[in-house]
């Protein structure tokens, strides 16, 4: 269960175990009543909300309009887009692994290989999909999708278009 809360306070119990209080500010109190009294597995972060359905709504018209000039699916065209201006990692595997983990990544490309005495480890470049991004990581993605609009002599979203959906993204994350 996730809820969006503030630590409201910090104190100390007889026996010196410490009691911390949050405020709900968002969540189902109801969800949350079958944990009182239970040993619970905690983890406090800073509360991100989930990127903009407008920068993503124009991402994915981007993408769109990219797809209707030269053709294809639009999925395999983000794809391509995660490739040339997407956040990855740089993992090695062993070489009988990489079928199965290529049904789990969005994308990934082999990138060498060294030869151990276990067999033939695999350097992958693993590509994260866009809906993990930060504002920075979605911006460069952006940015760069409609520098290939461009390029292309495709018609693209104003600058201010663009920084509104980036503005409306920001703002939801602070």
């Amino acid at each position: 269960m996730q809820i969006k809360a503030k630590l409201s306070s910090i104190g100390r119990a007889i026996g010196g175990r410490y009691i911390i209080s949050l405020e709900m500010l968002e969540g189902n109190i109801g969800e949350l009543e079958k944990y009182q009294e239970k040993e619970l597995s905690c983890e406090l972060k800073t509360w991100r909300n989930k990127r903009s359905l407008n920068a993503n709504a124009l991402l994915w018209a981007c993408i769109g309009e990219i797809t209707n000039a030269f053709g294809g699916e639009k999925f395999d065209v983000y794809l391509q887009m995660l490739r040339k201006y997407g956040q990855y990692t740089l993992i090695e595997m062993q070489e009988s692994a990489l079928p199965k983990f290529k049904q789990m990544y969005r994308e990934c490309d082999v990138v060498g290989s060294r030869y151990t005495d276990s067999g033939c480890m695999l350097q992958v470049l693993c590509y994260y999909g866009s809906s993990n991004y930060n504002t920075k990581e979605f911006s460069v993605l952006l940015d760069g999708v409609i520098g290939d609009m461009k390029a292309a002599g495709l018609d693209v979203p104003t600058s201010e278009d663009v920084k509104a959906a980036l503005a409306i993204w920001e703002a939801e994350n602070e």
